[in-house]
């Protein structure tokens, strides 16, 4: 991100094609995601899946907010910085790591 304001959204984030899909439902979602560097900016994350959404923007934490979605559901992870100013050097996602409690 170059400049505060800016978006980025993550690729839709599956499971892996090794795992089991067949009547299996989500009970908890945990998260970690980090930049390229220590100290930059903060942004406003959210972390969606279907119709859901929840306050991602602590970099690393649960939530229980997606229990009873299918297995299968594509999550996709949003990020924000406030305001309006350049960032400099410019700001950039690190990894983003999203495991899925199922049953």
């Amino acid at each position: 991100m170059r400049h505060r304001g800016q978006v980025y959204r993550s690729p839709w984030l599956k499971p892996r094609p090794t795992t089991p899909l067949a009547g299996r439902a989500i009970t908890r979602v945990h998260w970690r995601y980090g930049y390229d560097r220590p100290g930059g900016p903060r942004a406003r994350a959210v972390l969606c899946a279907a119709d859901r959404c929840v306050d991602a923007s602590v970099n690393r934490s649960q939530s229980t907010a997606f229990s009873g979605l299918p297995i299968a559901t594509p999550f996709r992870l949003t990020l924000k910085t406030p305001g309006h100013k350049r960032i400099a050097p410019p700001l950039r996602s690190g990894h983003i790591r999203l495991m899925v409690d199922f049953e």
